[in-house]
């Protein structure tokens, strides 16, 4: 009981489960502040550098990291971090796998630990206050977006009924909610054809206007971007796998 006063601040001499329980869960929040990164969206994400996480070793996180699509990670000047919800997802694979009892209790450990930093509560408040701020400023970036349109994916001209719809919905991508890049005019009557046929993301969308035969599914052409580097040569070297062929 000494070393749980030491390292929690609880009173050894009156423990309240409850007063225990949320100690512990600060203690793991402030240990874990050199590995994890929390954003002001609310995100959590971790250090490439996660074999603790995972409960293996560097070369198993390095390949874990290998494997991973350029939308799960970012690099903050030279770090490179990973969002959480690719780890869960590790997480909860490898703990369905045949493994010893000692791994699954590191590994349900490593689980514990990744959702008490998940579930912080100043995390909490700024996911609500990103909420209700994007639920604020919706309306007048709609407007804009209408104030801005020349015409209905359709072809047609916009009604008075014009309304927005969001490629990605806000219940399914909620982050996107007030991007304008993530918005298209239409009127109502196409928007309730979008909804009815479910094209739920651009490419449904654009398949839904290649079989209607709307000319402007697809947005105005951009400029042709520079060629990016293929996926794993823009990791560090260290979690490209390895090379194929004579060099």
């Amino acid at each position: 009981m000494q070393l749980l006063s030491k390292s929690t601040g609880v009173d050894e001499a009156d423990v309240d489960l409850e007063q225990l329980v949320d100690a512990i869960a600060n203690v793991i929040r402030q240990k874990s502040r050199d590995v994890h990164l929390l954003t002001t969206q609310g995100n959590c994400s971790n250090r490439a550098e996660c074999n603790g996480d995972l409960g293996t070793d560097s070369a198993g996180a390095n390949q874990f990291v290998a494997e991973l699509g350029k939308e799960d990670y970012y690099r903050d000047g030279k770090q490179l971090w990973v969002y959480q919800p690719p780890i869960n997802k590790d997480l909860s694979r490898r703990l369905q796998e045949p493994r010893d009892a000692y791994q699954l209790s590191r590994l349900r450990d490593s689980e514990r630990c990744l959702n008490t930093v998940r579930d912080a509560p100043e995390l909490e408040i700024r996911r609500l206050n990103l909420e209700a701020r994007n639920r604020k400023e919706m309306p007048s970036i709609k407007r804009e977006v209408l104030k801005n349109a020349s015409s209905c994916i359709s072809g047609e001209p916009l009604g008075q009924d014009a309304e927005v719809h969001h490629e990605g919905r806000v219940a399914d991508r909620p982050d996107l909610s007030v991007e304008p890049s993530n918005m298209r005019a239409v009127n109502s009557g196409i928007h309730r054809l979008i909804h009815a046929e479910q094209a739920h993301t651009p490419q449904a969308l654009d398949a839904l206007g290649k079989r209607e035969g709307w000319p402007q599914t697809k947005r105005e052409p951009e400029p042709e971007p520079e060629p990016e580097p293929e996926h794993e040569a823009s990791l560090p070297p260290k979690y490209r796998g390895p090379k194929t062929g004579n060099t």
